[in-house]
């Protein structure tokens, strides 16, 4: 199984003059933009319906992908378009032209730490 993740929210490495790098193991949330194998898909539907109490960036990337084999792309060729304020999110409002400040509030309200939804996993 293995997973490259090419792009993320938007940061200072996108602007990147060194040499195209793959590196094994380095985390990033590449929800929108990753390659990924038919045993790597496999691997992030088994046990999903157990598993999966978190985001799915949080599921796939740090759960999942740190089992198998896993990269990720610099610089990144793609980037998440909420993140760059460049549309709103319909899922967790960044403060871009659009958002919907009564979903913000819920949003951020959603987020606070519920101790009873704390899990550990064992490596």
């Amino acid at each position: 199984a293995c997973i490259v993740r090419c792009g993320w929210q938007l940061s200072h490495l996108y602007i990147d003059d060194l040499p195209p790098e793959l590196p094994e193991g380095v985390v990033r949330m590449a929800n929108h933009c990753s390659i990924l194998n038919r045993s790597m898909a496999r691997e992030l539907l088994r046990g999903s319906d157990d598993l999966l109490d978190a985001t799915s960036d949080v599921f796939a990337h740090e759960l999942v992908a740190m089992r198998h084999r896993n990269f990720t792309m610099f610089p990144p060729i793609s980037y998440d378009l909420s993140f760059a304020m460049r549309i709103p999110s319909t899922i967790r409002p960044k403060g871009a032209d659009g958002d919907d400040p009564e979903h913000a509030s819920a949003v951020q309200k959603a987020l606070r730490a519920d101790p009873r939804k704390i899990r550990a996993w064992a490596k």
